[in-house]
């Protein structure tokens, strides 16, 4: 690309990504999939020939997986005629397609950066791209973005992150917060949700919600989560020295129940941490295992080792109820949104009151998340929900100021 780059000519670099690849690849098969990505490779050949400006060295490559990359010449600043040709080239890509006697309906997200006014250096133009069409997708899909001002304050956080993470520096930044869980009855606190947390070298602290993006899957995405996992469980080692009978609930997702090593790392890392089993819950999605067998399979080990299972944010998503038998649950948590209802919307009152109802014919013990009030808990009280977390009572907090908080009660 560095080639191809001349210092003074000005070249848009688009990224883009084909929407929902992921489900049309597990929904028609590896052979949909692959098709589909050469007709959508064909479709951008043609419209390079199109571009206002053919330049001598636009270009249209298969960037890694479902993305595909764009040099397009773009002398003008005057952005109208390219973005004309960006609509239309979202427009083609986006037509529905016969695949393999397959009607398949796609969206693209693209991102744009350019070179030379966004940056001189042919990694950052990529990465550039890159922010921004992952900002088209979070955007709704479907869409195209500029890199901007706005997006390099993210851009510079992502960078921060990688060389830590990439050269040496590791998981220094990774903190684990604690959210305390109470018993609805006596106010007891029983347990706690460990919540991960960045602290870049600036001192500013970052919520998943910013930081989880940056993190690329695979590798990067695996050695975290067991970061996560290894601070946790050391944790909980000096929780349990102070309450015998103290839990804490683990975030784990579709992805790590996939892999094949996941049950011996699990293992291995709360055995060298001293904690005994039991005392760790696992908390997965409502649809989790939908269609993997594998994970079910997986969760039904982790459960014979003694861990708990925790169903998260139930209600958010869409399951049968033959789907939350077989993910061999202790535990349902009701989402933090819930409570926003009650009391005072009927409809929501009765939403909630049948979960709970739902819960208890499956045998479950039920938590209640987003309790901000005394309303919110004496609700829940009154209708048996037997533990909850919330502002109301907590915040999450790191270790140091958790433990002191456990050493009070």
């Amino acid at each position: 690309m560095a080639e191809i780059l001349e210092p003074f000519e000005r070249y848009a670099l688009i990224l883009v990504d084909v929407d929902d690849f992921k489900t049309i690849n597990d929904t028609h098969g590896h052979m949909v999939g692959d098709q589909l990505l050469i007709d959508v490779a064909k479709d951008l050949t043609d419209l390079l020939a199109s571009v206002p400006n053919p330049g001598p060295y636009n270009l249209a490559a298969r960037h890694s997986g479902d993305e595909f990359l764009l040099i397009v010449y773009t002398p003008s600043k005057d952005e109208s005629i390219f973005k004309e040709w960006l609509k239309i080239t979202q427009k083609r890509l986006a037509r529905p397609r016969l695949v393999a006697k397959i009607q398949v309906h796609v969206k693209v997200s693209m991102g744009v950066s350019f070179w030379p006014d966004n940056t001189m250096d042919t990694h950052m133009l990529l990465q550039q791209a890159d922010m921004a069409m992952y900002h088209a997708k979070k955007t709704g899909k479907g869409g195209f973005i500029y890199f901007s001002d706005e997006l390099n304050v993210e851009l510079k956080r992502r960078v921060e992150l990688e060389n830590a993470i990439l050269h040496g520096e590791g998981y220094y930044g990774l903190e684990v917060f604690y959210q305390a869980k109470y018993c609805t009855n006596t106010g007891e606190l029983v347990s706690a949700e460990a919540l991960s947390r960045w602290r870049l070298a600036s001192g500013e602290l970052l919520s998943p919600a910013v930081f989880l993006p940056m993190i690329n899957p695979g590798e990067m995405e695996k050695q975290f989560n067991l970061a996560v996992l290894t601070q946790a469980s050391h944790d909980l080692a000096k929780f349990l020295a102070l309450r015998k009978d103290f839990s804490v609930s683990i975030n784990i997702s579709p992805k790590q129940l996939e892999a094949p090593e996941y049950i011996n790392h699990l293992l291995s890392i709360v055995g060298r941490a001293g904690v005994n089993n039991k005392s760790v819950i696992l908390e997965v999605l409502e649809d989790t295992g939908i269609s993997n067998p594998a994970v079910l399979e997986n969760l039904r080990i982790i459960r014979d080792q003694g861990f708990k299972i925790s169903i998260d944010d139930f209600g958010t998503g869409y399951s049968s109820l033959s789907h939350l038998n077989s993910l061999m649950a202790h535990e349902l948590k009701i989402d933090r949104f819930f409570p926003n209802g009650i009391p005072g919307n009927p409809a929501a009152e009765e939403l909630y009151i049948n979960i709970i109802e739902l819960a208890r014919r499956f045998g479950l013990t039920i938590v209640s998340e987003g309790v901000e009030n005394q309303e919110h808990l004496d609700f829940i009280k009154t209708h048996g929900c037997h533990f909850f977390q919330g502002f109301y009572y907590s915040k999450p907090m790191p270790f140091a100021q958790f433990i002191e908080l456990l050493k009070e009660q």
